[in-house]
C-alpha cells in the first residue's frame, strides 16, 4: 500500500539521518586505562568542518554493567585541536579514574536533538538502558588498554579515509591528544546531500464545530532543492487515532491536494473537510488527519499529522426566536447576508432578520475584504443590544462568526409603505422591495442623511429613506429620482417609540432602479425563444457559460446558445479576471442584434447581468461538418464536438485566420475553422496537428449576404484542439433512461432506431420498462409475436454513431429474456449502402439472468460513422421478451487509462448516461476505507455515494441523479492509496 511505503519512508528516514551525521562526527581517540593508577584519561572526536556544529554534540559515558549513563559532556566544553583537509578535532580530558575500564564500558556520541551518531565499546558490547543511546545496542571496536598499558598511551584511528568507516581502531600506542593521529590522514569530508523536497502540514493543530468546513492548509519546502514536477499527496482521516468516525463527516474523510511543482508558482495548497452537524450534544471529539505524498519528488515532512478538535455545534435558534430573546440575551443565529458594507451586516433566515455592526475586528475585514458578502451563510453568537429602537450585535458582544459556505442572496419581500408604518418591526433587518416609490427630494443623495418618500398606499412621511454613512452605502452621490423601485433593508431610529421610527436603508446603488409600474419585469426566456424573438428584441436569458476569453462569452441553456460581446465594461472585467468564465451562470438582459448573420447581444445592447451560481459546463454535442453544413443556424452559439477534422495548414495556427477543414463528411468549404483574435482566444501560435483530430468549439458565423451559410468552427482554447470526445461512450441513450417508460415506435427513442421488415408475420412491440433494468431506472423491452425471414427483419438499432477512423472499440450491452431459450444477434456496422459489418456476436443465447455481451472491433481508415443494431427474428423469440440495457461502445483501454494508480487496484462502475440515479458497483484488492463521490466538472463534490469500508467483495450503492442538473460529471473512488474515476453523464 502506498500510504505504508509513504510511512517507511518517513521512519527511514529519521533512522539514516544520524548515520550519515555519523560519517561527519565521530569518536577518534580516547584513553581509559594504564599501568598504575589511571591517568591523561580522555576522549577525542573528529567533527566535519562546515556539516555539524560541534556546540550540537553531547558525548555520554556508559556503564557496561546494567547498561546506565555515568556522565555527559557538552560539545561547547570541549577544546579545539588540529584541523587537516576539512576535519576538527576537538577533546575532553577527565580527571583520574574518569572513565571506566571496561568489560564493557562505552562512550555514545549524539546530537542535541537527541540523533545518536555513534555508540561505541570496548572490551564487549551492551544494550543501553537511558539516555540517547537508549535501547540501541553499542558496536564493540575490537582493541582495547589492559592494565598494563604504558602511561601516556592511547586507542585511536588509523588509516586514510573522509568517513568514519575508512579508518580502524589501532591497538594502544603513544597518544596525539588534540592532533592528527600516528598513520592517519583525514580526506576532505563529501558535502552532505539537500534535505529532501518536503511536504508537511500547515498547523498541527485546528479547532472546529460541527457544521463546519475546515480548510486545511498544506506546504511544500525544497529545501534548497530544484523542483522536478508536480507532487501530489492525500490526507486522509485516521480513524483509529480518533474518537471522531467518518458518520461525522458530511464530505469525504479524505482528499487530495497537488503542488504544481515551479518555484514562481504557489507553494502552499489546500484541501476542506466539512463536518456533519448531528444536533446531538456530545462535547469535544478529535479527528486526527495524516499526510502522504502519493506521486511525485518528495517526502512527508513535519507535521505530518494533524489533530482536528470537533466540538458541538451552537445550539441555534432562528432569527424570529432570537429576536424575542430580547435585549441582553446570548443567541446563536445562521443565516444568509442579505446586505454587507462598512460596519454593517444584515443576516436573515426565513423567520426575520438581524443587524450586526462591527467597526474592527475579523467580521469587519470580511466584509471589507468580499469574504462576507450577500449570500454568505453565516453562524453568529452575540449578545442582543438595542439602538434607538435598532436591535443588533454590536461591537465586542460578537462573540464568534463562522462562514458555513455560499448560496444566493435572499430575495426581498415586495411591500408597501403602509405595510411598513402598520408593522416595521415585523421587518426590522430584513430586505424588502417597495414599488414606486416617490422621492420629494432631489438632485444628488448624500451620506448620512434621510428622507421623504412616499408611494400609493401612504404618503404620510412616517416610514422615510435613509443613505448611511458613507462607508456603509454606495448610494452617496448617486442621481435621486422622481419614482422608482427601491429595495432597502429595513432599520429603526426611535429612541421614544419603539412602533416607530422605521426607515429604507438605502445600502446599494443599484437597489434604487426604475419604476416597474407595478409589474416584475421581464420574465426569463429559454434561449431558443430569445432567439426566435430576432434583431431589435430586448430579452432576458439565463445559461451556462461554455467559453469566454476577450471581448466574448457563449451563454448556453438546454435549448439554444447566445453570444453576448463586450469590449469594456463591467462584464468585460468580469471575464478578464476570470470571475466569470465556463460554468459560470448568467441572468442576462439585452436586446439582440446581428454582425455578419451572428446574432448577439452586443456591447451597449447589454442592459444587466447577473451571476447566479455554478453548473457543469454543457456537454460538446458531437456533430459532423455534413451537419453544420445543413443546417448550423440550430446550433449557433452552441459548443459542439467535430471528429477526425483534418485542418488545412501547417505549422502553427495564427489569430485572426480562417481556415479550410474536412472530416470526410464535408469538404466543401462551407463550414470553416476560425482562430479568433488574439484576445479572444488562447489558440494562437499553437501547433495546426499533422493528422486527423477531434476539435471542440462554438459555431459562429460570418456571412452577410447568405442567412444560411458562412458557419464557422470558433476555437478559443487552446486545449480544446485535438481534444478527447466529450464521452468515451459514443452510444446516445445507452441506457434507455429516454424516454418516459411506455409502449414506443419508430423514432420515438434517442438515439435508437426500432425497424421492423414487411415479411414479419405479427409485428412486434418495442417499450421502454422500469421495471426491469440491469442498471439505472430503465431498460428496452422487445415482445416478439412473429418473425420474418431473416434475424434482422425484427431490429434495435443504436445510430448514427460518430467514432474515429483507425480506433479500437469496445462494444459492450446486456440482455436478458423472460423466460429460458432468447436469442439475439449483437452487430456493428457501416450505415448504408454498404452495411459492412465490423464486429458481431452471433445468436447468443439467453436466459432468465442478465449477461454481458461484448466485442472488440477497429473503425475502418475513412469510416467515421457506424451503427449498431440487434436483432430479435427468431422463431425462438415468439412469445418471449427480451431486455436490453446499458449498450455501450467505448474507445478500447481507455476507461483504465484515467486511472492514476493500476486497475487491479479497485474497480468502479456505473451506467452511463443516468436520469434520476443509478447502481455504482466498486471494490478495493486490499480491504480499507473509501470514498465514493460525485463532483462536477469544476471539482465540487455534489453527491457523496458512498464512505466507508470496503474489500475485494464487490459493494453496491445508489447514485442519486434527481436533483442534479444534465451535463457531464465524474464519478470517483478514492482510498488510502488508490482513486478510480469514472465519467458520468446525466440527462433529463
Amino acid at each position: 500500500m502506498r500510504l505504508r511505503f509513504s510511512l517507511f519512508f518517513t521512519l527511514a528516514a529519521l533512522i539514516a539521518a544520524p548515520s550519515a551525521l555519523a560519517q561527519s562526527a565521530f569518536l577518534n581517540e580516547f584513553h581509559y586505562d594504564n599501568d598504575g593508577g589511571d591517568t591523561g584519561e580522555f576522549v577525542e572526536i573528529a567533527v566535519a568542518d562546515g556539516i555539524l556544529d560541534v556546540e550540537d554534540v553531547v558525548i555520554t559515558l556508559y556503564n557496561g554493567s546494567g547498561g546506565a549513563s555515568y556522565n555527559t559532556v557538552s560539545g561547547a566544553d570541549l577544546t579545539v585541536g588540529a584541523s587537516q583537509n576539512g576535519y576538527t578535532l576537538y577533546t575532553y580530558s577527565f580527571p583520574s579514574n574518569g572513565i571506566q575500564n571496561g568489560s564493557p564500558d562505552g562512550i555514545a556520541l549524539s546530537t542535541t536533538e537527541g540523533d545518536v551518531l555513534q555508540f561505541l565499546s570496548y572490551e564487549g558490547s551492551f544494550t543501553a538502558t537511558n539516555g540517547p543511546a537508549n535501547g540501541e545496542t553499542s558496536d564493540d571496536i575490537g582493541v582495547s588498554e589492559a592494565g598494563d598499558t604504558p602511561v601516556g598511551f592511547s586507542l585511536q584511528l588509523t588509516g586514510t579515509s573522509a568517513t568514519y568507516d575508512g579508518f580502524t581502531w589501532a591497538s594502544p600506542m603513544a597518544a596525539t591528544l588534540g592532533a592528527v593521529n600516528t598513520g592517519q590522514t583525514f580526506e576532505s569530508p563529501a558535502p552532505p546531500d539537500p534535505d529532501p523536497v518536503e511536504v508537511s502540514f500547515a498547523d498541527e493543530t485546528r479547532m472546529v464545530r460541527e457544521g463546519d468546513t475546515l480548510t486545511v492548509a498544506l506546504e511544500l519546502d525544497y529545501n534548497e532543492n530544484e523542483p522536478s514536477g508536480p507532487v501530489t499527496v492525500l490526507v486522509s482521516f485516521v480513524g483509529g487515532a480518533s474518537s471522531a468516525t467518518t458518520a461525522d463527516f458530511a464530505s469525504a474523510s479524505v482528499a487530495s491536494a497537488t503542488f504544481p511543482g515551479q518555484r514562481a508558482r504557489d507553494n502552499m495548497a489546500e484541501v476542506t473537510f466539512v463536518f456533519a452537524d448531528d444536533d446531538l450534544v456530545e462535547g469535544p471529539e478529535t479527528a486526527t488527519f495524516r499526510l502522504a505524498v502519493t506521486s511525485g519528488d518528495a517526502v512527508t515532512g513535519s507535521p505530518n499529522i494533524l489533530t482536528v478538535t470537533v466540538d458541538d455545534a451552537p445550539q441555534t435558534a432562528t432569527v424570529a426566536d432570537a429576536r424575542a430573546a430580547g435585549v441582553g440575551e446570548s443567541v446563536t443565529i445562521e443565516g444568509v447576508v442579505s446586505r454587507a458594507a462598512g460596519a454593517f451586516l444584515y443576516v436573515q433566515d426565513e423567520t426575520g432578520g438581524l443587524a450586526i455592526r462591527q467597526t474592527s475586528g475579523p467580521l469587519f475585514d470580511a466584509v471589507a475584504s468580499g469574504a462576507v458578502a450577500p449570500g454568505t451563510q453565516i453562524r453568529l453568537t452575540g449578545t442582543l443590544s438595542e439602538f434607538r429602537g435598532l436591535l443588533q450585535i454590536n461591537g465586542s458582544d460578537l462573540e464568534s462568526y463562522d462562514v458555513l459556505g455560499t448560496t444566493d442572496a435572499p430575495e426581498p419581500q415586495v411591500v408597501t409603505l403602509a405595510e411598513l408604518a402598520e408593522n416595521g418591526e415585523a421587518y426590522e433587518g430584513e430586505l424588502v422591495t417597495v414599488r414606486n416609490v416617490s422621492f420629494a427630494e432631489t438632485g444628488t443623495f448624500s451620506a448620512a442623511t434621510t428622507y421623504t418618500v412616499s408611494d400609493d398606499s401612504d404618503d404620510s412621511g412616517v416610514v422615510t429613506a435613509r443613505v448611511p454613512n458613507g462607508s456603509d452605502s454606495t448610494v452617496d452621490g448617486t442621481e435621486i429620482p422622481e419614482v422608482a423601485d427601491v429595495t432597502a433593508i429595513i432599520g429603526q431610529f426611535n429612541a421614544d417609540d419603539p412602533d416607530g421610527g422605521y426607515q429604507l436603508l438605502l445600502i446599494n446603488a443599484e437597489d434604487v432602479g426604475n419604476a416597474s409600474g407595478g409589474g416584475g419585469g421581464d420574465e426569463i426566456v429559454p434561449i431558443a425563444e430569445a432567439r426566435a424573438e430576432g434583431v431589435g428584441a430586448t430579452v432576458r436569458i439565463e445559461g451556462v457559460v461554455t467559453r469566454a476569453a476577450g471581448a466574448f462569452l457563449y451563454l448556453q441553456d438546454e435549448t439554444g446558445a447566445l453570444t453576448i460581446r463586450q469590449t469594456s465594461g463591467d462584464l468585460f472585467d468580469a471575464i478578464a479576471s476570470g470571475d466569470v468564465g465556463p460554468g459560470t451562470v448568467l441572468d442576462v438582459t439585452g436586446t439582440l442584434s446581428e454582425f455578419r448573420g451572428l446574432l448577439q447581444i452586443n456591447g451597449g445592447d447589454l442592459e444587466s447581468y447577473e451571476v447566479t451560481g455554478t453548473a457543469a459546463v454543457p456537454q460538446p454535442q458531437v456533430v459532423t461538418l455534413a451537419e453544420l453544413a445543413a443546417n448550423g443556424e440550430d446550433y449557433e452559439g452552441e459548443l459542439v464536438y467535430v471528429a477526425g477534422v483534418t485542418v488545412d495548414g501547417s505549422g502553427a495556427f495564427t489569430a485572426a485566420t480562417t481556415y479550410l477543414i474536412d472530416d470526410n463528411s464535408e469538404a466543401s468549404g462551407l463550414v470553416t475553422l476560425r482562430v479568433p483574435n488574439a484576445d479572444d482566444t488562447t489558440v494562437d501560435d499553437t501547433p495546426i496537428p499533422d493528422g486527423p483530430v477531434g476539435i471542440i468549439g462554438v459555431i459562429g458565423q460570418f456571412n452577410a449576404d447568405d442567412p444560411e451559410g458562412g458557419f464557422q468552427l470558433l476555437v478559443l482554447d487552446a486545449a480544446d484542439i485535438d481534444a478527447p470526445a466529450p464521452s468515451l461512450d459514443v452510444v446516445v441513450n445507452g441506457g434507455f433512461e429516454m424516454p418516459a417508460p411506455g409502449v414506443v415506435t419508430g423514432g420515438d427513442v434517442p438515439g435508437f432506431a426500432l425497424n421492423v421488415g414487411g415479411a414479419v408475420t405479427m409485428a412486434p412491440e418495442f417499450a421502454i420498462v422500469d421495471d426491469v433494468a440491469y442498471e439505472g431506472d430503465q431498460s428496452l423491452a422487445v415482445t416478439v409475436n412473429g418473425t420474418g425471414a431473416n434475424p434482422w427483419e425484427i431490429e434495435v438499432a443504436a445510430e448514427p454513431l460518430t467514432v474515429e477512423a483507425g480506433r479500437t472499440y469496445l462494444y459492450s450491452v446486456w440482455a436478458r429474456s423472460e423466460t429460458d431459450g432468447g436469442t439475439a444477434s449483437f452487430t456493428i456496422g457501416q450505415p448504408a449502402p454498404s452495411y459492412n459489418e465490423l464486429g458481431r456476436i452471433s445468436d447468443a443465447a439467453l436466459t432468465t439472468e442478465w449477461q454481458e455481451f461484448t466485442v472488440e472491433f477497429t473503425v475502418p481508415d475513412g469510416v467515421t460513422e457506424i451503427r449498431a443494431p440487434i436483432h430479435f427474428s427468431y422463431a425462438a423469440n415468439v412469445g418471449n421478451t427480451i431486455y436490453i440495457d446499458n449498450l455501450s461502445i467505448t474507445p478500447a483501454g481507455e476507461v483504465a487509462a484515467e486511472n492514476p494508480v493500476e486497475e487491479t487496484a479497485a474497480t468502479l462502475s456505473v451506467t452511463n448516461p443516468i436520469r434520476t440515479g443509478a447502481t455504482v458497483r466498486y471494490s478495493l484488492e486490499t480491504a480499507g476505507d473509501v470514498s465514493v463521490a460525485l463532483f462536477d466538472m469544476l471539482g465540487r463534490q455534489v453527491a457523496v455515494v458512498a464512505d466507508g469500508p470496503a474489500g475485494p467483495q464487490e459493494r453496491t450503492a445508489r447514485l442519486d441523479a434527481a436533483g442534479l442538473a444534465s451535463g457531464v460529471y465524474v464519478l470517483r473512488l478514492q482510498g488510502e492509496d488508490v482513486m478510480v474515476s469514472r465519467t458520468v453523464t446525466v440527462v433529463r
